[in-house]
């Protein structure tokens, strides 16, 4: 295999204004909010160095990525132990086509839902636990550049399912992480 390495920047920008028209004069308030991170090449906090990508169209079923078995654009099994950053995108520009992001753990546990502290109480989650919609046009990113989330032979399936049996959802996904 041949030696890789990798560095990340993630940035994020959201710019709005919010504007109201008076009788005599105007008022706005813009926003202009950013954030960057940048992960070197490694394993540890603020670093990652593996890269998986692809793009899948979801049809009335659930599609899961194995993190422990996906492979990189080289075709080499990436092998995880830590999950940094996760996008999903919903490409529809359709009402009513969206997709929920699911977990899978198998047997079930609750260890990577503990970390995330997405609302799921210890206990509590099953062998398929929803965490969010992916609506139509909808980015859920995920961003934990200095603990991650644990990837193992338990906690390593992300699933995406269509809500509506009669839609096709495409998605897009990219998972940075390190081993």
């Amino acid at each position: 295999m041949a030696t890789k390495s990798m560095t990340t920047r993630m940035q994020l920008r959201l710019m709005a204004t919010y504007a109201a028209a008076f009788d005599l004069t105007s008022a706005s308030d813009p926003l202009d909010q950013s954030y960057t991170q940048n992960l070197a090449n490694g394993n540890a906090d603020n670093q990652a160095n593996r890269l998986y990508h692809d793009q899948h169209v979801i049809n009335n079923t659930t599609y899961e990525w194995d993190l422990a078995a996906v492979t990189d654009v080289f075709g080499d099994v990436l092998g995880w132990d830590t999950l940094k950053g996760l996008l999903l995108f919903n490409n529809s520009t359709t009402s009513g086509d969206y997709a929920e992001l699911v977990l899978h753990d198998e047997p079930p546990t609750y260890a990577v839902i503990e970390q995330v502290d997405l609302a799921v109480t210890a206990g509590t989650l099953t062998d398929e636990t929803t965490l969010m919609p992916l609506l139509p046009g909808g980015i859920i990113f995920l961003w934990g550049p200095i603990d991650g989330w644990v990837i193992d032979g338990t906690h390593k399936n992300i699933g995406v399912t269509t809500v509506n049996s009669t839609k096709s959802v495409t998605v897009d996904i990219v998972a940075i992480g390190s081993v």
